[in-house]
């Protein structure tokens, strides 16, 4: 199960932050988490969802971890375990973010040099955000 945000809405006197994922997964369903830390209030969070059975072919998915004030443009660089047939579909989706309070929470994220072996990912910051990390998700498919 892949899961990301599809909204926030937070008090900005407070660094935002928030956090989705997923526990208790079985073939019956799954709970999904939208939680904050810290001293941060959140007055409402959105989940979006995918899952596909573990033994799907063709399908590679995971989470990025961005740590330590990523500065505004952030990237790297994601191998497959094992090469596609052909170059995949690749998204990406914010799971988790932690952005400076009195500040704009701005930020794209977007892959570029997808091929049969890996990808290349973005988190870059719009200008005047500031941001302690954030994690992305990612879901790769023919």
């Amino acid at each position: 199960v892949l899961v990301w945000l599809n909204s926030v809405h937070a008090n900005k006197s407070h660094n935002t932050r928030v956090k989705v994922y997923t526990s208790d997964i079985d073939k019956q369903g799954f709970t999904i988490h939208v939680d904050t830390w810290g001293d941060s209030i959140l007055y409402s969070g959105g989940a979006s969802w995918i899952a596909y059975p573990a033994s799907r072919a063709g399908t590679f998915s995971g989470v990025l971890d961005i740590e330590g004030e990523p500065g505004l443009q952030c990237n790297g660089d994601v191998s497959f375990p094992i090469a596609f047939a052909e170059s995949p579909n690749v998204l990406l989706a914010v799971n988790w973010i932690d952005f400076a309070c009195q500040k704009e929470v701005g930020f794209k994220t977007f892959v570029d040099c997808a091929s049969d072996k890996g990808f290349k990912w973005h988190f870059n910051l719009s200008e005047g955000s500031h941001c302690y990390g954030a994690g992305v998700s990612y879901l790769a498919l023919v």
